[in-house]
């Protein structure tokens, strides 16, 4: 691989390895103070996903996964499965 590398990419490679060996100070950060954030607001439900509840909660809905397919984007098939989600709460 050395032997394709001409004499001017051997010069601009060495002047740039030079910088990039070179130490750099380590940035740290104390995150010991923080709190983790409590959910909250109107759209909050605290079930597990692929429950039972969870997907009660999806029925009628258009979710952001369902969303690209009742656009179209993913064919005709994909398009009646999500609107009768959407439509009739299957």
């Amino acid at each position: 691989m050395n032997k394709a590398i001409g004499k001017e990419d051997k010069k601009v490679i060495a002047s740039i390895e030079g910088p990039l060996q070179e130490k750099r100070p380590l940035l740290t950060i104390n995150m010991g103070n923080l709190k983790t954030p409590y959910p909250c607001g109107p759209n909050y439900h605290d079930v597990l996903q692929n429950t039972n509840a969870w997907e009660d909660l999806r029925k009628f809905k258009t979710t952001g996964s369902r969303l690209p397919a009742l656009l179209g984007s993913h064919g005709q098939a994909k398009f009646m499965k999500y609107w009768k989600v959407v439509k009739q709460g299957f």
